[in-house]
Parts: structure tokens; sequence; C-alpha cells
């Protein structure tokens, strides 16, 4: 269902206000409460944060412009939303053009998310939309991407990258009555951390049962990204001179360099380490 940001008022003494930066941008996941942009009234700048969680859909102002208390800022919504707003016209988000070599009546129709992910896997949306019958969505930029680079045989086309997370506070909430287990929930923090990152197309591979603590995975394709666990461990350190114990659990992921690049995959493993090490963000999700 879409939801609309409207203008706040402020208690300022006019009605016109001037929108100086988005944080976010048109095609970004968003969270309740994440800062969407900032504002400024006759006094002072003030953020505006979103009430909803899905896709930003679509904005109505850039920076610099000015707007009036109640004016319509921005769409938030999910993918099912862009057919909505498509007909609403002048305020719809699915944003439209037309390709070169293309009949008036042929007009090519690439979702916000799919712009996002063509922008950053570098991908021609012109191209795509005569494979794709005009219409574009995410998940087709990223099966594109995933599959546009023959792999040549003599070229190294992955990498690995590893982390090692505390799950102490994680197998403590699931000793208090939640129905999983800790791979299932290392799983479902992977792909929340994809929504994020939505380049990474990821498969699942555990060799806890051998007693394995850390192996490379390899990938398959579509796939462009194989995480691996090994078993869990448990580690003494010191806190504060105080003998302790914790579990730690090491996670490695093998990215296709072709599609994923090094910091986008750190920047990714680092957000499911934080899920895992807080499940509580995990939790509330």
């Amino acid at each position: 269902m879409l939801k609309k940001i409207f203008m706040p008022g402020a208690g300022q003494t006019t009605d016109q206000l001037t929108v100086i930066k988005w944080h976010k941008l048109t095609g970004d996941t968003i969270k309740r409460g994440d800062i969407l942009l900032e504002i400024e009234t006759d006094k002072a700048v003030m953020p505006i944060e979103s009430f909803a969680n899905g896709i930003l859909l679509k904005t109505f102002f850039q920076e610099g412009d000015t707007a009036y208390v109640g004016d319509l800022l921005a769409y938030i919504g999910d993918e099912a939303d862009y057919l909505e707003l498509e007909g609403l016209n002048t305020t719809g988000n699915l944003e439209t053009q037309k390709p070169a070599d293309s009949e008036d009546s042929k007009i090519l129709r690439a979702s916000p998310a799919a712009k996002k992910a063509a922008r950053d896997a570098n991908v021609s949306l012109e191209h795509l939309g005569q494979i794709s019958n005009n219409i574009i969505r995410k998940k087709d930029v990223i099966q594109y991407a995933n599959s546009k680079m023959p792999s040549p045989a003599n070229i190294l086309t992955s990498y690995t990258l590893e982390i090692e997370a505390d799950i102490s506070q994680l197998q403590d909430m699931l000793k208090r009555g939640f129905n999983t287990t800790i791979h299932d929930t290392i799983i479902k923090c992977a792909e929340i951390a994809a929504t994020k990152y939505p380049l990474v197309y990821a498969s699942y591979t555990n060799l806890d049962v051998y007693g394995i603590k850390r192996f490379t995975a390899i990938i398959n394709p579509p796939e462009n990204c194989a995480l691996a666990a090994g078993v869990v461990s448990n580690c003494l350190y010191l806190d504060n001179g105080i003998l302790k114990e914790r579990s730690i659990i090491s996670i490695t992921a093998s990215f296709d360099h072709r599609v994923i690049e090094h910091t986008y995959g750190a920047a990714y493993l680092t957000c499911l380490l934080d899920y895992l090490e807080n499940p509580f963000k995990f939790a509330l999700l």
C-alpha cells in the first residue's frame, strides 16, 4: 500500500520551507524512523523521518526547492505498488522513457529499484528493455548483471571476505522460546541484509555438523555470492580483567567481483554482522 510523506508544520511564522538535503534516494530501502530529508524553516534546519517501512518510490522536490506545509514530498511502498503509481499519471512513480529505436507505442518502464540496481551494476536499461518486454524490475537487472559476463577459465572472478560473529546474545534469545535455529536465523539475517544491498544474490552452505570452523564456498551461477558458516566455538576473553566466555561463529563470503566490488561486499557482511550480534534488531523486523 502506498504511503505518502507530507511536508509537516513546525510552528514557523511562514508556511514556506526549503528542501536542504535528501538523505535517501529513489529506490532505497527505508525503515521506520530513517531520516528521509532535511528542510529549513525560518528558524532552523530540521530532519523529516519516515513513518513507514518500504522502498522510496518517488520524490517530488529537489534540493533547494521551496515547498509549503502539506505538500506531498514522497511516496513509500513496495514492488507491488509500482503499477498503482503508473496509474497516477503525473504523480506516479514508475519512471518511463522511450528507447531510441522503439515506436511511440513502446514505452520502457523501469521501477526506481531497478534503475538504482542498474546504476550500481552499470547495466543499460535500453538494452535490458529489449529482452524483457520493456517492463524492468530490480530482479531483472540483477539476473542480467549476474549473467552478462562469461567467466574465462584463466581469470579468477571471485574474492572472499570473512567475519567472526559473537552470537552469545542470539543464543540467549533462542533459549527464550524462539522456534528457530542458529543457522535458520543466519539465513534470515542474510536475506534481510540483502534487501539493503540488492546486488547480493546468495546461496548458503553449512558444514558445522562436520566440525569445520571456516571454509570457502564455491559460487554457483546465477548466484553471485556464497555464504559459508562453520561450527560455533566457545572462546575466552577478558572483560575489564574478568575472564568470560562467548560463542563465536565464522562466516566466509565468496563474491563474484564482476558484479559486487570489494567495498560493497564488505558493507553487506558488516550489515549481516550487526544483525547477528544485535538480534533485537532482527527480532523487531
